[in-house]
């Protein structure tokens, strides 16, 4: 859940790894980025969409997914990933939410499907050694996350387009 470049990034590593990747997000340019890297299927949801039932109607029986991930830090997001495992199946909440949020969840949910929630917080020395490792090995290509070079003259233009979510990365060229 979230096509962001954190998203796009657990999709790139999701295909990697031969799985059949769901995406879903507001904001159709940046599900055909999750399209371009291998995602299978994309949903852009809406206010009127129940992202929930959208993904459990493409897996089989509706039974949920295996592992769903938050990528986001949209506490409606949260709520609605731990919604999508199957019956034994993981929600990774990866997105931080502000602090101080709380969320509601079913307890019944979590108990009687034997859901597995796992909190990641991303800038442990692990994680972070993990990230460069991919990129340097060229396991994961960086450069597929530039969206554009931008010269340093047109900084804040690049900083407008991210706030407008366009494109992924940008590259700010200083010379």
């Amino acid at each position: 859940n979230g096509a962001g470049p954190i998203g796009l990034m657990f999709v790139k590593l999701a295909v990697l790894k031969g799985a059949f990747v769901i995406v879903t997000d507001l904001n159709s340019e940046r599900l055909s980025y999750a399209k371009n890297f291998g995602a299978r299927v994309t949903i852009q949801i809406n206010n009127e969409i129940d992202m929930v039932e959208e993904v459990k109607k493409i897996t089989d029986g509706k039974r949920g997914v295996d592992i769903a991930v938050e990528a986001t830090g949209i506490p409606k997001v949260w709520e609605d990933t731990v919604r999508m495992p199957r019956k034994g199946g993981t929600a990774v909440l990866f997105g931080g939410c502000q602090s101080g949020t709380s969320i509601n969840i079913d307890t019944s949910l979590i108990h009687y499907n034997e859901i597995t929630i796992k909190g990641v917080y991303h800038h442990t020395p692990y994680y972070v050694k993990k990230s460069f490792d991919l990129i340097a090995d060229g396991i994961i290509d960086a450069k597929s996350f530039i969206t554009d070079t931008v010269p340093i003259e047109n900084l804040v233009d690049a900083f407008e387009r991210i706030d407008r979510q366009e494109g992924i990365k940008y590259c700010i060229d200083v010379s």
